[in-house]
């Protein structure tokens, strides 16, 4: 049997990353993370990125979703990200995905189904590419 997937959710609306768990803990293993810098803080400890993909809300108190991207980035502890948003600077997105970051972007509040599509083009890419 092989092992779900590990997925992580940051959203500083906890409810949200709760109920993102409970939707879709029956297919992957989740972490959920109320914020940026508790989601760098896990992976640095790590030194090394878990996540298969991480879906990541955009407006976030202290660090949005881009500069957490970018940081992620920068200590090269790299995955893909879905970036959920109603409104983002598409110049910085385009910069990131320049640099080499892995970056969907989609509208929030998402469509859930539309979501779990997203993250399964995501880890059968990654499958792929192994």
């Amino acid at each position: 049997m092989t092992s779900k997937p590990f997925v992580a959710f940051v959203d500083d609306e906890t409810e949200l990353t709760e109920a993102y768990q409970e939707l879709f803990e029956y297919k992957y293993q989740i972490k959920t993370f109320p914020s940026a810098e508790k989601y760098l803080a896990f992976v640095s400890e790590q030194k090394s990125n878990p996540f298969a993909v991480t879906v990541t809300d955009f407006k976030m108190e202290n660090l949005n979703g881009i500069e957490m991207i970018n940081q992620t980035f920068a200590q090269k502890l790299h995955c893909p990200f879905i970036l959920l948003s109603g409104h983002v600077d598409h110049q910085l997105l385009k910069k990131l995905v320049s640099h080499g970051a892995e970056v969907i972007l989609l509208e929030k509040p998402p469509d859930l189904k539309q979501l779990e599509q997203m993250i399964e083009k995501v880890l059968s890419g990654r499958k792929h590419s192994a």
